[in-house]
């Protein structure tokens, strides 16, 4: 399996797709999509979902949305996986798929693609760890806090970190560990995330922890988010892992 940034920069930000007319394009897949936040964003997405749809509808001459496993110009696609790249959680492949039909339907070309990606087409935090761990990008975060990390030494690459709120027993952020740097007694974070209404897709520093322990002897740290609040943040090796989506 790739290094988690590794896999994020030659895979969403340096996307290779191609059109229906046979042009191959490079995309940048980076920006942030939350399907349960209210956004003009979401927004977007949504009627480029709809538009795709309706396009397949149209061709097949049916009903939308259309069947489940459409065949267009030969070739079968799942629509779900089709709708899901609107919701922050498409595969690589998923979303070349959605270039090649938008691009038959001239819902976008060659000089309009990269506008329509960044407009209709992003990643939530989990949306970008199920793809690099080959798991359903549904996944709740929840499901990625087994085999919870016990000391720092413990901590590698491609370890879940997981974001608590204080008082909240759900997560609500996850990223994956790429460099681990222990500083004196302290210790440095650098994973490779989807975050923020702005930040989307990046190699993130989170800065120095301090590391504790619960009464069990799980590992975490402490830190003050800005606009989020106090957090306790947990590191685990989480389920096993598939086969990355390429």
């Amino acid at each position: 399996m790739a290094a988690p940034w590794d896999y994020a920069s030659s895979v969403y930000l340096d996307l290779k797709a191609t059109l229906e007319d046979g042009t191959l394009v490079t995309l940048k897949i980076d920006r942030y999509l939350n399907n349960s936040l209210q956004l003009q964003r979401n927004k977007d997405a949504a009627k480029a979902k709809d538009a795709l749809l309706i396009g397949i509808a149209g061709e097949l001459k049916v009903a939308y949305p259309g069947p489940l496993r459409p065949t267009v110009n030969g070739v079968t696609y799942d629509r779900l996986k089709l709708q899901r790249v609107f919701t922050g959680k498409g595969a690589p492949e998923d979303i070349r798929n959605v270039v090649r039909l938008a691009s038959r339907f001239k819902l976008t070309d060659a000089k309009t693609v990269s506008k329509y990606c960044t407009t209709n087409i992003g990643l939530d935090c989990n949306g970008f760890t199920g793809n690099y761990w080959g798991k359903d990008p549904d996944t709740s975060i929840g499901q990625y806090d087994t085999n919870r990390r016990r000391a720092v030494a413990d901590v590698a690459p491609g370890d879940a970190m997981i974001f608590y709120r204080k008082g909240v027993a759900a997560p609500f952020h996850i990223a994956v560990v790429d460099e681990v740097n222990v500083i004196g007694k302290q210790f440095q974070v650098i994973v490779a995330q989807s975050a923020g209404l702005e930040q989307g897709l990046e190699r993130f520093d989170w800065g120095r922890l301090t590391p504790e322990n619960t009464k069990s002897g799980d590992l975490f740290a402490q830190k003050t988010i800005a606009g989020v609040g106090d957090c306790t943040l947990y590191f685990a090796g989480g389920p096993e892992k598939g086969k990355s989506s390429m």
